[in-house]
């Protein structure tokens, strides 16, 4: 084998080279003095790496990189943080890591946003350095070094930091400014967040939102920024949704808009509670009784059925009492589950559910059960005329 020594009198003085990546990608190192050296990232940014890239025989920069990140023994979104520094990759420590920590190194990777943050070596134990330690990021900044940090560490590879990232969708919704069930409607669309103006903004288009966010009804639609004026793009006018849509995409709507951010739609939106009621087919006292469970509306079989069961379902509804039991679908015949049957309360109960029954039926929606409700009016003051 022949080995070949080049002498240094064969590189000039600030000749270039790219070390320990590819033919087009690695660690810039400078010929200064007689010796190679590597450049410092201090204020390195895109503009230096185009001339660095020109001065190799390339076109353009793709990219300039200081404390590049990556992931590592997981998958394409989600893995343990590796940073490169000081020409060698090492891990951050878990001391302190959070969300906010997460959200920084997703969005430098390109992502739109972060799941996880993950801690005490989720994604296996790293090897070699330990680079960073006490990581606190406020969640806005655009590079992980431009956090709180320390290179001091007092943690081992079992402390190793992971995250897990993702994209956003194509019509995807949030909530923002209000709380986890409400707030002011953003939709992404084209790469970029945006608000959706309310013009005839209405309770049936404030359903689809809020199914398409995971919850079960919508409590009410919001107009005039009711959760403050947003910024940005308003992606969406006059939508008409007739309640039934999956996406709010899939409403009428136009992407043309005559508003500012003074009419930001807003929704408040709610989950229904294991064992919760409603009446149905009858009016606001009266009805089929239904029952949520295991995440479906059901009915309630007659078997059974009398006054005690009543009054357990109308106090739970918030009714004072029960003025009728009824049977065999009087208010007309449900579809679907039929939940519970062999009913029997004592009266006393305050859930349904508290009652004895069983889940296991052997009747139809013919023999579904309702009940009457109502309140107990407040007596009238007796006035004698003539008294003070």
């Amino acid at each position: 084998m022949l080995y070949v020594t080049i002498p240094s009198d064969s590189y000039y003085e600030g000749q270039l080279r790219l070390e320990d990546g590819n033919a087009t990608a690695g660690r810039v190192e400078i010929f200064f003095n007689g010796e190679w050296g590597t450049v410092c990232d201090d204020l390195w940014d895109i503009s230096d790496a185009e001339v660095v890239c020109r001065q190799l025989g390339f076109d353009r920069a793709l990219g300039a990189h200081k404390g590049q990140l990556r992931l590592v023994d997981g998958n394409a979104t989600a893995g343990r943080v590796e940073i490169f520094l000081n020409g060698e990759w090492g891990t951050v420590c878990d001391d302190q890591w959070d969300i906010s920590d997460a959200e920084v190194v997703c969005r430098q990777l390109g992502f739109d946003r972060a799941l996880g943050a993950l801690s005490v070596g989720f994604f296996s134990e790293g090897t070699g350095l330990i680079h960073l330690d006490d990581v606190e990021c406020s969640g806005s900044e655009s590079s992980l070094l431009d956090c709180v940090h320390t290179s001091d560490h007092n943690c081992g590879h079992g402390e190793d930091a992971g995250v897990s990232c993702t994209f956003f969708d194509e019509g995807q919704l949030r909530l923002v400014d209000g709380n986890a069930t409400a707030g002011r409607v953003e939709i992404f669309l084209n790469g970029e967040w945006g608000t959706v103006c309310d013009d005839l903004w209405d309770i049936s288009d404030a359903e689809v939102v809020c199914l398409q966010l995971g919850f079960d009804r919508a409590l009410g639609a919001h107009s005039d920024a009711f959760f403050s004026a947003g910024t940005g793009l308003i992606h969406l006018d006059e939508v008409q949704c007739s309640g039934s849509e999956s996406s709010l995409l899939d409403c009428a709507y136009e992407t043309f808009h005559n508003c500012g951010h003074n009419e930001d739609a807003g929704v408040s939106c709610a989950s229904f509670d294991e064992g919760q009621l409603r009446l149905v087919d009858g009016n606001a006292t009266a009805g089929r009784v239904e029952i949520f469970l295991n995440g479906e509306w059901g009915t309630v079989c007659d078997d059974l059925w009398d006054i005690s069961d009543a009054e357990v379902v109308c106090r739970q509804l918030g009714f004072d009492r029960a003025l009728g039991a009824h049977c065999v679908a009087f208010f007309s015949e449900g579809t679907g589950l039929i939940h519970l049957d062999d009913v029997e309360c004592s009266g006393s109960e305050s859930s349904l559910l508290d009652c004895a029954h069983t889940t296991v039926h052997n009747c139809g929606h013919n023999e579904d059960a309702g009940v009457s409700c109502t309140f107990i009016d407040e007596p009238c003051p007796f006035v004698i005329a003539g008294l003070p």
